[in-house]
């Protein structure tokens, strides 16, 4: 947790000097309008020519590994995302994490990269007066994980949904609903076909402060469940601080299932590049 805090209070400090020291920031960068921390879609997608990019770190506490079932600590540094706007409705999404470290104490169980998947979020009808926008989102989960260190499962995962989201005033209402294919780390030819939903809002309370929170998590109907595919889910809530070229954000996770872990705690920069 001091390791975490440490590199959030860095990150504020090298984002408050840079703004200082910039007297006119660059045109083509600024702080994107969402929090990108959020594993929830909101359906406000990066404009047409655009690159939202995030870089943050993660700690969730007596966290269990999906394969191995080792609980302990899970640090997750490089906790990316990047969303590149294709066209004013559709995105093109890349998360993943370049490194997470499992501990119990001072000794370290499992190391490993993260898994990084890839997404196409497409919103296919505008909000209105009466109507919240709808949209469709499809991500693939590659296997890039070591399944013998335990952390990650190793499998392609594929996952449809769809969402929506309203705006009521200075807050944003989204929903995330829909189908996971699990494939089964331990099991040939098997697989676990679980319900995948989300629901968060983000609070405008002025233009540089916005208040984040959801539940994010997925569930299967199956009375036997293959090995490290079991139910997951976990809330968060925090802000986010924007600033002309970028945003610091802040969530506290906690988890709502064992499998999740306790508490937990996410800090990262985020900025918005626009290439024309």
């Amino acid at each position: 947790m001091k390791r975490v805090f440490c590199l959030f209070f860095c990150c504020c400090r090298l984002a408050v000097a840079g703004e200082n020291d910039a007297a006119s920031p660059p045109k083509n960068l600024s702080a994107p309008p969402v929090v990108l921390a959020l594993p929830t879609n909101s359906l406000r997608l990066a404009p047409k020519g655009a690159l939202w990019g995030q870089l943050a770190v993660e700690m969730r506490s007596n966290w269990q590994a999906p394969i191995t079932r080792a609980s302990g600590d899970l640090f997750r540094y490089g906790a990316l995302r990047l969303d590149w706007g294709l066209a004013e409705n559709v995105s093109l999404q890349i998360r993943g994490a370049l490194k997470q470290i499992l501990k119990s104490g001072a000794k370290t169980i499992a190391d490993d990269a993260g898994d990084f998947s890839l997404a196409t979020v497409a919103r296919v009808l505008a909000e209105g007066p009466r109507r919240p926008a709808c949209g469709l989102r499809i991500e693939t989960k590659l296997p890039n994980t070591n399944q013998d260190r335990g952390i990650g499962n190793n499998t392609t995962d594929i996952t449809m949904s769809i969402l929506a989201a309203k705006q009521f005033g200075a807050a944003l209402f989204f929903s995330d609903l829909g189908l996971a294919i699990l494939s089964a780390p331990r099991q040939s030819n098997d697989q676990n076909d679980a319900l995948v939903y989300g629901l968060g809002v983000l609070w405008n309370l002025n233009k540089a402060w916005q208040l984040a929170g959801e539940i994010n998590g997925f569930t299967s109907p199956r009375n036997q469940i293959p090995l490290g595919t079991e139910d997951r889910s976990s809330a968060r809530l925090g802000f986010s601080w924007k600033l002309s070229k970028v945003s610091v954000e802040m969530l506290v996770t906690k988890g709502l299932m064992p499998r999740e872990g306790d508490w937990g705690i996410t800090a990262g920069l985020s900025t918005q590049l626009h290439f024309r």
